[in-house]
């Protein structure tokens, strides 16, 4: 079969990135097969009769280029497990979760644990044989213990502290070790306080002792247990209530036991840093006498002190513990010379090498690295001069000064990759950047991934398959995970989170003229305009400078706009966009109107009606009146707070919301035809509420939730003579349904609600009939959320979720027998609720999907059914992300970023275009 694209005479060819994205290549899988195998756009096609794909597929034209950095994905806790680099990211969309990168080297969300955009946080990666265990929250649990098995699915082990704070959270400092094959960690289950556990051969948690019998803990915060392995035993700091913070180890034979009370009593020797060189276990402690010191080990299973380096009671506070050479190497403070490198001479005697500094604070050494047997580290050899220096014949040299400032570079996060030494380093012009010592052991920079002084700071400096991986901010992705390349050149890896800061957004039609809200690095978020011939102009700048004035809630009313903003003085007022184009503050009748916050703006037959505080604290609703000033409508009811209107809802001409007269509770108001608001109906007699809520307007026919005290939240609607009838009760008895997204086609009200048993499904309620439920997609009961019902000529389309899989979500239609059936193997965007990335205009439906190849881009469905991309923005599979889909006079507009541009504002372009097979 040969398949083309076929261009009509009268148009333009696709540019290359819509010809890439040839229709006869594999789609996602769909679900409706039964074999799971790959259908072409050919075989979905195949679901009406036409066999042509006539499409608005017009590469689509940029607008706007506003310079905005997005978040990033802030990766961490790059982990090397089994020939796979794992780490914790955020895309924007899941929160932070579980990724890898794939054999390609590409980014792959590995698990999403907690769905939705708060993310599950995973933290303390460790491998034994081939599965990967890590702590996560699911939002459930509380952060509990997780594994990840062979075939890349995720299992929560055990919930070992029943409910939702997690056996990991009330833990200050956790860890997981393989100790003999066995995963041991610190966990704490509500009982027995913090304690030493470990999976036995089940895979099932169990304490290995109660070293602090009750519920207080045996490893706190305090004990800094630090897990280290040394010839067969496993060592780490606890408390058992009696010794104080002491030395513990867990044999070969599972057994935990005290190795010393090196401070006798119920005193506390804080033993830390564990440190193996050659087969002795070399720490330090405090006994009570000399201070903080370095202790050992010996053969014989007895703890010694090594020395006391600063003679008496005063501690010289031993740290950055290393093996270099076979020799322990470490930093202290003797009392005179400040804090300098140390080592163990061949008899084991400790030795200063120098003293570096000669400032009584001494030089402070830091981050001791070995690089093919020389032994690097950052040093102030002068006051506040920090640099990086080296090992030769155990006397210290400065390498280089790379920052000519007094305070140095301020090197940092050295590593060792083949050979060569690499860290990050302020050279005062290009911010903190990645450095190197080149061969001839000068330093360079690597790159300067951020232009400017800001710097890209990079971290996480890891290494991966003899190639450096770090995580840095170039000022424009935000912060996500680079690499060096064979040449030795920083490049991104992957852009994970491609989310700007919503700019531009709230795309508003008036007279022809696009307003619209966009965030700019040189005005802040402020109110922008694109007119009639193109030409793109900030409106106005309401707050100077960077700072922002975040215009909300635009509106027309009688081709001018109103919207919200702050302008850093008065709060949130109304403001409006005069003859002369010029933003101004719409004044106030009522003086006391100072800061009112502004809600729910709403045209109704040519009046802009909303709700506002006055200075008390009263929320009332209010108007623009002919003279152009703010008018407050009701007032002076019972209720302390003001009448408290909401879910403002045009029906036919007849403002409907809900509102609290301090007598009947919540209930739907509506103003009547000489501008007073009166009560619909009190569903929920007394002073109790039925709270209506969803107010929508139907082919001119006002539905909403609401609970009338014997039903639960259930649908309502006003009949013809203006009376409150309730739909259906879906929910039996005092059950709730709260159904939402209620859309007409034909004869037929479709929405979406639970029964009780089903979860949240898709239900339609036919004219003078009691509702059916239309499919159970997500069976049992979990709910698949139907959303996004859209109406394509007589055709219901939404989407729905089969599972918590985001791969799951599908696009979905009801056919001419009233059948849902899931008619594209294309995955929609499965948060489409809020920014729009679903829309219907002029019996086409638009949408944001990702066929498994472009990633998240455009696409179309027109009134027979046929699907068609409309541009590969960003090319390579990651995809532009398409949002905030308008319908501005028939032509659709919305916001995507290309991979260049980041997020702008796009319009498409239509001209036909035919499959051929």
């Amino acid at each position: 079969m040969e398949s083309m694209w076929s261009p009509s005479s009268d148009s333009s060819p696709l540019p290359n990135n819509v010809l890439a994205a040839s229709l006869d290549a594999p789609l996602m899988p769909a679900l409706g097969t039964t074999d799971g195998s790959l259908q072409s756009l050919p075989a979905i096609a195949a679901h009406s009769s036409a066999s042509p794909i006539t499409a608005p597929i017009a590469a689509p034209t940029r607008l706007t280029d506003f310079t905005v950095p997005t978040y990033g994905s802030g990766p961490s806790r790059l982990t090397v497990l089994n020939g796979t680099i794992y780490f914790a990211a955020d895309d924007g969309i899941s929160g932070t979760e579980l990724w890898k990168l794939d054999d390609s080297g590409t980014p792959v969300q590995v698990v999403d644990i907690r769905p939705g955009s708060f993310g599950s946080f995973p933290l303390n990666f460790t491998q034994i044989n081939d599965t990967l265990y890590f702590t996560a929250d699911d939002g459930i649990s509380g952060e509990e213990l997780w594994r990840l098995d062979r075939n890349g699915a995720a299992e929560q082990i055990a919930d070992i502290l029943p409910g939702n704070l997690g056996s990991f959270s009330l833990s200050s400092s956790s860890q997981l070790i393989n100790f003999n094959n066995t995963l041991y960690f610190t966990a704490d289950d509500g009982i027995s306080g913090r304690e030493l556990w470990r999976l036995d051969d089940h895979g099932t948690p169990v304490q290995v002792a109660d070293i602090r019998p009750g519920s207080l803990s045996g490893l706190n915060s305090a004990s800094l247990p630090v897990l280290s392995i040394l010839n067969g035993t496993l060592y780490f700091g606890a408390n058992d209530g009696i010794s104080g913070d002491e030395l513990w180890q867990v044999d070969g034979s599972g057994t935990a036991r005290q190795v010393a009370d090196i401070n006798p009593g119920k005193y506390s020797s804080n033993s830390s840093n564990l440190t193996n060189v050659n087969g002795t276990l070399y720490f330090t402690a405090d006994d009570g006498s000399s201070g903080e010191e370095l202790w050992r080990l010996d053969s014989s299973g007895s703890v010694v002190q090594v020395a006391d380096i600063y003679q008496g009671a005063s501690s010289s506070r031993p740290s950055n513990l290393i093996s270099f050479n076979g020799t322990l190497y470490f930093t202290a403070n003797d009392g005179s010379s400040g804090q300098e490198l140390w080592r163990l001479d061949d008899s084991g005697a400790a030795v200063r090498l120098t003293d570096i500094n000669l400032n009584p604070a001494g030089a402070g050494p830091l981050s001791l690295t070995d690089v093919n047997g020389t032994l690097y580290f950052v040093a102030e050899g002068h006051p506040d001069d920090r640099e990086i220096w080296k090992l030769e014949n155990n006397t210290a040299v400065q390498v280089t000064a790379i920052s000519p400032n007094l305070f140095g570079s301020g090197p940092s996060k050295l590593i060792n990759v083949n050979g060569t030494l690499y860290f990050t380093a302020d050279n005062g012009v290009s911010g903190k950047e990645l450095w190197q010592l080149d061969r001839s052991g000068s330093a360079a920079q690597v790159a300067d991934s951020n232009l400017g002084r800001d710097g890209s700071s990079p971290l996480e400096l890891t290494i991966f398959d003899n190639t450096l991986y770090f995580t840095a901010d170039d000022g424009i992705s935000g912060r996500e995970l680079w690499r060096l390349d064979s040449s030795g050149r920083a490049a991104q890896v992957g852009e994970i989170n491609r989310r700007s800061i919503e700019s531009p957004l709230q795309l508003t039609d008036v007279n022809g003229t696009l307003y619209f809200v966009a965030h700019d690095s040189a005005t802040g978020q402020e109110l922008w305009r694109l007119d009639n011939t193109g030409t793109v102009a900030l409106v106005a700048d309401i707050v100077p400078g960077r700072s922002s004035s975040f215009p909300s809630q635009l509106t027309n009313v009688n081709g001018r706009l109103y919207f919200t903003a702050n302008d850093g003085s008065h709060g949130s007022q109304l403001w409006q966009i005069d003859d002369r184009g010029a933003a101004v503050q719409v004044p106030a009748v009522n003086a006391n109107l100072d800061t009112f916050g502004p809600l729910d703006l709403i045209d109704i037959s040519g009046t802009l009606y909303f709700s506002a505080k006055e200075r008390s604290g009263r929320r009332d609703l209010w108007q623009v009146g002919s003279g152009g000033t703010a008018i407050q409508v009701t007032k002076g009811n019972s209720n302390v707070l003001g009448f408290e209107p909401y879910s403002l809802t045009n029906v036919n001409g007849t403002l409907y919301f809900t509102a609290d007269d301090g007598i009947s509770g919540k209930e739907l108001w509506k103003l009547d035809k000489k501008g007073a608001a009166v009560q619909v109906a009190d569903l929920a007699p007394g002073r109790e509420s039925s709270n209506p809520s969803s107010l929508t307007n139907v082919n001119g026919t006002l539905y909403f939730t609401a609970s009338n005290g014997i039903s639960g939240a259930e649908l309502w609607r006003l009949d013809s003579s203006g009376s409150v009838v309730q739909v259906t009760d879906i929910n039996r008895d005092r059950g709730s349904s709260d159904p939402f997204g209620v859309t007409r086609i034909g004869d037929s009200l479709y929405f979406s609600a639970n029964d009780g048993i089903s979860g949240f499904e898709l239900w339609r309620v036919d004219r003078g009939a009691t509702a059916v439920q239309v499919a159970d997609i997500r069976p049992g009961s979990f709910s698949s959320f139907p959303r996004n019902l859209s109406n394509v000529n007589g055709t219901l389309y939404f989407t729905a979720d089969s599972s918590d899989r985001i791969s799951d979500a599908g696009l979905w239609r009801v056919d001419s027998s009233g059948i849902a059936v899931q008619v594209l193997g294309i995955q929609p965007d499965r948060n489409s609720l809020n920014p729009p990335t679903m829309l219907a205009i002029n019996d086409t439906l638009y949408f944001t999907g990702d066929d498994g190849v472009s990633g998240s881009e455009l696409w179309q469905i027109d009134s027979s059914g046929n699907l068609a991309p409309v541009a590969d923005l960003y090319s390579g599979g990651l995809g532009s992300n398409p949002q905030r889909l308008t319908n501005i006079n028939g032509t659709l507009y919305f916001t995507a970023d290309d991979g260049i541009h980041g997020r702008q504002l796009w319009r498409s372009g239509v001209y036909a275009c035919s499959y051929t097979a």
